[in-house]
């Protein structure tokens, strides 16, 4: 077996000498194919998704799940939190393995109330441990600069000899959990690579127009792209001012480079309330014809955008060209539980009148998780007009079946009336 892990750390930090990752994907191809060896690689789920040497790895994916909460509820009572009342989001954190880490030392020193974000964890951990401590100024300078070389010389270690001067600093952050050394003491590197996030994200809060300048210079590298989304997530939470001003300085750059106006539009559409600023530019996107697609598919998941975008929008896209309702199909079937009678309105309104939509509309109703009359009445509909194929129904009907069977025996009558009928005419 030869395993090797944290390739996501050469794809997003190292720009100017990719050739490293390229020297390891290239091993894996050589060796990939020899009898009797295993290669595994490790890499997070948006170095994953964003950098296509990756995925371009001939290799079966494996996600690997977070721990079970009644595992990490375990964990939690064996260092004396109860944590039965804490919220949905509070519960996510924690089954990250390093979170959970983080929030246990956190624990032991007096902390019990729950996080609802990993960012707001991080700034909890730095308040007690860098900006309490008695030399607070310098230990923030230091990690401050130590987060800006990395990120510069796009380096993961840096040598310990150029904070000879700042030896104690460098000791106390070590002491705190910030920083490690190599096995051989000569360099150092951050603890966790989320822990470099965050502190390169402070930096660039420290400056106006830091981060927007960072970003604007190194447009041209693909693997900018991690270092912005940590950015502006912290931004987002930390500082909303700033947050939209480094965010509008970036947006507003007429030659954009795609990768980075992607990046920033998939980072609008995970939001879940999204800001006044944030919908007039993901109304710019969704009324640019090259770049709707984009937009459609980034707001699918967020209820959010949904409430804002149902009566406009995701309305018109729902009668546009088959990609756009095709995204408009994962937009509606994400939610049903937060606004079904809104779903059951639009598709009434913008499908249901047209029966060459009928397949679109399936497929919503088929992820609706609790069927209402009147979603069997257009299920009901759709079956007596169309060429629904039985498999289609059997599946739908199948799923329906574990909590309304009659729903489901319902749906295989009509579907039977649809064959009979057709076997007569012919």
């Amino acid at each position: 077996f030869v395993f090797i892990d944290q390739l996501d750390a050469l794809a997003s930090q190292l720009d100017l000498r990719s050739g490293r990752l390229n020297v390891l994907l290239n091993l894996v191809r050589r060796i990939g194919g020899s009898p009797n060896v295993h290669v595994l690689l490790s890499a997070r789920t948006f170095e994953f998704h964003h950098d296509v040497r990756l995925r371009a790895v001939e290799a079966e994916a494996v996600t690997l799940a977070l721990p079970p909460w009644h595992e990490v509820k375990e964990r939690l009572i064996e260092v004396g939190i109860n944590p039965d009342g804490w919220p949905e989001k509070a519960r996510d954190v924690v089954r990250i393995p390093q979170a959970l880490k983080i929030f246990i030392s956190l624990v032991r020193a007096g902390q019990s109330e729950p996080f609802t974000t990993y960012q707001a964890m991080l700034e909890q951990l730095w308040r007690e441990r860098i900006a309490s401590a008695d030399d607070s100024e310098g230990l923030i300078a230091l990690a401050s600069d130590l987060a800006g070389k990395m990120a510069e010389e796009e380096a993961l270690w840096l040598a310990a000899s150029r904070f000879d001067d700042r030896l104690k600093a460098l000791n106390s952050l070590e002491a705190l959990g910030f920083i490690i050394w190599s096995e051989n003491n000569l360099r150092v590197a951050f603890s966790h690579q989320t822990i470099f996030d965050y502190v390169l994200a402070r930096t660039f809060v420290g400056s106006v127009g830091l981060l927007s300048t960072y970003v604007i210079e190194r447009q041209d590298s693909l693997f900018v792209r991690a270092k912005v989304w940590s950015a502006l997530n912290y931004l987002r939470e930390a500082e909303a001012r700033s947050y939209e001003r480094e965010f509008l300085d970036i947006w507003k750059v007429n030659d954009l480079r795609r990768h980075l106006r992607f990046l920033l539009i998939e980072f609008l559409g995970q939001v879940s309330e999204p800001l006044d600023f944030e919908r007039t530019c993901m109304v710019e996107v969704l009324d640019a014809p090259e770049l709707r697609i984009f937009g459609l598919k980034a707001i699918s998941s967020s209820s959010g955008w949904f409430i804002h975008f149902a009566p406009t929008a995701i309305r018109d896209a729902m009668a546009g060209t088959d990609a756009e309702a095709g995204q408009t199909v994962r937009i509606l079937t994400q939610n049903w539980k937060t606004d079904r009678d809104r779903v059951i309105r639009l598709i009434k309104e913008r499908w249901l009148p047209y029966p060459e939509r009928d397949n679109y509309t399936w497929m919503v109703i088929h992820e609706c998780p609790t069927w209402t009359d009147e979603v069997e009445e257009i299920a009901i509909a759709i079956l007596k007009r169309s060429p629904v194929s039985t498999w289609q129904v059997e599946h739908t009907a199948m799923t329906v079946a574990v909590e309304q069977p009659d729903v489901a025996i319902h749906l295989i009558l009509a579907k039977f009336d649809f064959l009979l009928t057709e076997a007569k005419s012919s």
